[in-house]
């Protein structure tokens, strides 16, 4: 992994500070909880892991990678939605400034790479009955002596949309005409400099439509951008050269739709499953898709189409089908093994919705089985959800890569292609249609295992 680095080498920039927790959070009265839960919410985190360690007096060194836990609790049972921000001063008499933004409470990865200063990370969870718990801690960087040893042997490039003149939907769709704000991060390798060139391109709605430029800056700073072309999928893209000729990009995608599509309900298919043994290698597997959902239309569900498949490396050997009304069957499977199993939903106005999970059960003999969830929160133009999460990966993980394909074609179009290190991100379709994802995850020794879904993208 790119270490991000940004040194600083002036001395006196610094104040005594230590990790601190600082908890504004409300927590729950002391003795047995209630029968309606917590009476307010809870905000927390934690540092859970560093790639180095601290110094006596309770610094961390610059470049550091500290693994961050935020978690809340919502009031009498509810759910909680979290805003993470990481921010960065380089003196105590310095402003905080955002470095990054997450929305949703997880365990993340952060790199004190902007250099010697304190690093905050501020998180505020709002739970369903519209209760509010925030927390904050704090981590202060130095200088580290041995700084030549973390430099970057190669350059690294960010793209971060850090603001908008609206507020995106519930989707993370943005109006048309919007004008967002980029920053942009740029290192180069051993401390050499670097120049920037960022484009702006625009893919519409339309069937077959491409990517095509709209605007390019030559400039490292913060940018503007308006979204002023219609509806479809922005992409900000960044290229950085170093001065020892190498080169580092990055991408970020968004969506703009008109405004009479915001926060529009779609057909969705989603369930859970449960694996129960019965005997032997012998499984009843129950399934739920009661988590599947009706469009805004209102129009109801008239079909589940379940299908089962027993999976062999990378080949699918149908096992069972079962077609109704029954959102929550149960099959029984009498051999040890890897399983897909895909829904697909049809309502009153015969629209269609597709999901697919694997189980495992019984004892698969793999050590490196890739695997992942699929969320499709709206109707073309969506960013795709997808996480790894699930996948088995015996000997730890070196990378993910993610490939959005064309189905139903005879040659195969790769419509977007990304390797990331977390198992989550979002991958960005233009149109509706049918379309396959293709997981490969590498683990550190360089094995590799592919799966490939099949997702079907509504009409908006």
């Amino acid at each position: 992994m790119n270490m991000k680095s940004i040194l600083l080498t002036s001395a006196g920039l610094l104040s005594a500070f230590a990790l601190l927790n600082l908890s504004g959070c409300n927590a729950a009265n002391s003795g047995d909880t209630p029968s309606t839960g917590l009476a307010e919410p809870t905000a927390e985190l934690a540092v859970t892991a560093s790639s180095r360690s601290m110094t006596a007096a309770g610094y961390y060194y610059e470049n550091t990678n500290l693994t961050v836990l935020a978690s809340s609790e919502g009031s009498e049972f509810s759910s909680s939605t979290c805003v993470l921000t990481f921010d960065y001063k380089s003196a105590p008499t310095a402003d905080f400034v955002t470095q990054e933004t997450k929305e949703s409470c997880n365990d993340y990865e952060f790199n004190l790479y902007s250099g010697p200063g304190v690093y905050r990370w501020s998180l505020e969870a709002t739970d369903e009955n519209g209760k509010v718990a925030d927390t904050q801690i704090f981590a202060t960087a130095i200088t580290d002596p041995a700084a030549d040893v973390y430099l970057p042997t190669n350059p690294d490039a960010e793209v971060r949309i850090i603001s908008a003149s609206t507020t995106p939907d519930a989707n993370g769709y943005y109006v048309e005409n919007t004008v967002i704000t980029s920053d942009l991060l740029a290192i180069g390798s051993q401390r050499s400099t670097v120049t920037c060139e960022v484009t702006l391109d625009y893919q519409s709605n339309d069937d077959g439509a491409v990517f095509t430029n709209r605007d390019t800056v030559n400039s490292c700073d913060v940018q503007d951008f308006n979204l002023d072309n219609g509806p479809g999928i922005y992409r900000v893209k960044l290229v950085v050269t170093d001065g020892n000729d190498l080169i580092a990009e990055d991408q970020k995608f968004v969506i703009a739709t008109s405004t009479d599509l915001l926060d529009r309900a779609y057909l969705t298919a989603d369930f859970t499953f449960n694996v129960a043994p019965v005997a032997d290698s012998l499984f009843d597997v129950e399934f739920n898709g009661r988590f599947s959902s009706e469009s805004d239309t209102g129009d109801a569900i008239t079909e589940f189409k379940w299908e089962v498949f027993v999976k062999n490396d990378d080949t699918e050997t149908p096992y069972k089908t079962i077609i109704g009304l029954n959102p929550k069957p149960t099959v029984t499977v009498d051999r040890d093994g890897i399983y897909v199993t895909r829904l697909t939903i049809t309502d009153e106005l015969e629209q269609t919705a597709v999901t697919e999970k694997m189980f495992k059960v019984g004892g698969t003999g793999q050590t490196l089985i890739a695997d992942f969830s699929v969320t499709i929160p709206s109707g073309a133009p969506v960013n795709i959800q997808v996480d790894a999460s699930a996948s088995t990966i015996g000997a730890g993980v070196d990378h993910y890569e993610w490939e959005l394909i064309s189905a139903g074609d005879t040659n195969e179009t790769v419509f977007y292609q990304l390797d990331t290190e977390s198992p989550t991100t979002v991958l960005p379709v233009a149109y509706s249609g049918i379309y396959y994802i293709r997981l490969t995850v590498i683990d550190v020794d360089g094995n590799e295992h592919e799966i490939t879904r099949v997702v079907t993208i509504p009409v908006p």
